[in-house]
């Protein structure tokens, strides 16, 4: 599909795909697949390659490399899906992060990969910006929403109030 005729279906499979794996902040067993192009398929159709909003690239942060699965359809703040390579034919999700316009890695451990990542929306003029730190699960295979914050400006200060994640991404879901 094209950007004039965007393909909400997947938008919302997408989102609610996230919203499933967000509650359960991956506490049970790691979900794998044997490509990403496999999880795209599951998730949107075999006919996701029409949609030029539903992609596929590849990231490095610090020496981590990382598989990204993204619905670009909502525009500024979209969702990702961080895939590892566990072995050559098992992608397994590593993160999935909330509706945001810009993710960094922001602590790494002393050989260079990503112990945690903050991930921040775009807010419209009025409402709070939300801010997601997602830390890395003890099995080390995993990230998880560990700290949410709703962030405002007061004058020129910007103040961060604290959400509990569960109800911060409960209240976001789209379902």
């Amino acid at each position: 599909m094209s950007a004039k005729t965007p393909n909400i279906p997947c938008c919302i499979a997408f989102a609610a795909a996230l919203a499933g794996m967000q509650g359960s902040a991956f506490a049970a067993e790691q979900e794998c697949y044997p490509s990403v192009e496999r999880y795209m398929i599951q998730t949107f159709g075999d006919h996701y390659l029409d949609d030029e909003n539903l992609v596929v690239s590849e990231r490095t942060y610090g020496r981590q490399h990382f598989y990204v699965a993204a619905d670009l359809t909502p525009g500024t703040n979209h969702a990702e899906v961080l895939f590892n390579r566990t072995q050559p034919n098992r992608f397994c999700i590593a993160l999935s992060t909330s509706m945001m316009a810009e993710l960094r890695a922001v602590k790494f451990d002393s050989a260079g990969y990503p112990q945690e990542f903050v991930s921040v929306d775009q807010a419209p003029p009025g409402m709070p910006q939300q801010e997601v730190t997602y830390s890395l699960n003890a099995e080390h295979t995993a990230f998880h929403a560990a700290v949410c914050k709703e962030m405002t400006f007061k004058s020129q200060k910007r103040v961060k109030k604290p959400v509990p994640c569960n109800v911060f991404f409960a209240a976001r879901s789209p379902l």
